[in-house]
């Protein structure tokens, strides 16, 4: 699953609670299921330091989107 493209929250705090709670959903019901995550404000890979990923969750594949050339 990818939970959301391009994300835009308000905040990084905002999108790492979502991201908690889309997360632990999942796994209750599909625990190996690859989770594909973007980084707040339209995945850009500058925000990447932000996100707050469950440790040892070896299931999550980060993406990002660079537009520049």
């Amino acid at each position: 699953y990818e939970l959301l493209n391009e994300p835009a929250a308000d905040s990084a705090a905002q999108w790492n609670d979502l991201l908690a709670n889309a997360i632990a959903a999942i796994r209750k019901q599909e625990p190996k299921r690859v989770i594909v995550i973007g980084s707040n404000q339209g995945e850009s890979y500058s925000t990447f330091t932000q996100l707050k990923l469950p440790e040892g969750d070896t299931h999550i594949i980060l993406s990002f989107h660079f537009y520049n050339p």
